[in-house]
């Protein structure tokens, strides 16, 4: 993935222009189908999608292109693996595209399905055309697909397109919360939560979202060993999964009795697939990442530490005018609420249930596990 913002826009207004134009007179496949994101693999919504395609037997009479090629997928498991320059030009054959973190700046032609699924379009963040770091023009699908009616304006003043171009078929990635799980840490006497802080500083992408720097909010380091003492008291267990983009040159692997501070890679060594294994834990900590909008699928107990939220509106922004309204649990900006809401997850009393569920039905139209299945319908490919 490219990072330089004005690298990024000068090629998008030269040589993808120009394959822009050429992708208009490129005969299209309807049997070639390429699943893409800008960097790191097969991630985010295409994990579920290539599963959905591959369970069902598309591949049999479909060709399924992977960018980008990594050596832990199986090239025998019925699709094809390419690297990322490579991709550009199935894109210019194919009949069906579908992106999730980044996508290649080449306009559809109207033979083409190209389905944009992010990585959580249901969001509390500004992004696109809204943020404070803008990429340029990011309007390169047929259609981008959305959770629930809530986010079509802000999507199209993101990423400006317009309200054709937006289709409520729901999150791909809810549909993992059913995938079968490797590895549970239940059977224990705590109850599980799993915290998700977003990344505040990312040295990968080259900017920060706050001057807030603790790997937990909150809590320094030199605090943990009190907290996972209050934790054991409580009978409560906290995983930390520190987010893939979090600048971590102060980070060391913390692994008390109640509570793991893990990375990404750790919890991939550790067998744990954080959405399956999501669906197994007690209760979620998140605060502006998509991740506390997909919870609420689960309709389980969260709560959302944002100490900084003032800052973070200041220098990343939000949609919502008002963001905490659409945060349906504890919402904490220091320890003493913290440790009232630890009290209470221990003692099972959930304060938030009516309004979670009202929140819920805003964000999430669908609430049956079916949304690859849509989205796949959607697209026209057909076995």
């Amino acid at each position: 993935m490219i990072r330089n913002v004005l690298i990024k826009k000068i090629l998008k207004n030269t040589v993808f222009r120009f394959l822009s134009a050429v992708n208009l007179i490129v005969p299209k496949d309807d049997r070639t189908i390429l699943l893409y994101t800008a960097n790191g693999g097969i991630q985010h919504a295409l994990i579920p999608i290539r599963a959905y395609l591959l369970e069902n037997d598309y591949q049999k009479n479909n060709k399924i292109y992977c960018g980008v090629k990594s050596k832990k997928y199986n090239d025998n498991d019925g699709c094809l693996y390419t690297n990322q320059i490579e991709a550009f030009f199935i894109f210019l054959r194919a009949g069906h595209v579908f992106y999730t973190a980044g996508q290649i700046p080449i306009k559809p032609s109207k033979k083409q399905k190209v389905l944009h699924l992010g990585h959580g379009s249901a969001n509390f963040k500004t992004y696109g055309l809204l943020s404070k770091i803008n990429n340029g023009n990011e309007f390169y699908f047929t259609h981008r697909v959305l959770t629930s009616p809530l986010f079509i304006k802000y999507d199209i003043e993101a990423l400006g397109c317009k309200e054709e171009n937006e289709i409520v078929l729901g999150d791909v990635m809810l549909d993992m919360f059913r995938f079968p799980l490797r590895k549970s840490i239940k059977g224990d006497e705590n109850r599980i939560l799993m915290w998700l802080p977003t990344f505040r500083q990312s040295d990968y992408l080259g900017y920060s979202d706050s001057d807030y720097d603790n790997l937990i909010p909150l809590f320094s380091s030199d605090e943990y060993e009190y907290l996972n003492e209050y934790l054991r008291e409580k009978k409560v267990k906290i995983i930390v999964k520190l987010h893939d983009m979090q600048r971590v040159k102060q980070y060391t692997k913390i692994k008390m009795s109640n509570l793991i501070l893990l990375k990404d890679e750790e919890m991939k060594k550790e067998g744990i697939d954080l959405y399956p294994f999501l669906n197994t834990v007690d209760g979620l900590i998140g605060d502006y990442s998509s991740v506390s909008m997909h919870y609420l699928y689960l309709d389980k107990p969260q709560a959302y530490v944002v100490p900084d939220i003032e800052e973070y509106k200041r220098k990343r922004g939000f949609l919502f005018d008002n963001p905490e309204e659409y945060m349906a649990g504890w919402i904490i900006k220091n320890k003493d609420q913290f440790y009232d809401f630890i009290d209470d997850f221990s003692n099972n009393i959930d304060r938030y249930a009516e309004k979670r569920k009202k929140i819920k039905k805003l964000v999430h139209t669908y609430d049956d596990y079916n949304n690859c299945k849509r989205v796949i319908e959607f697209s026209g490919i057909t076995k």
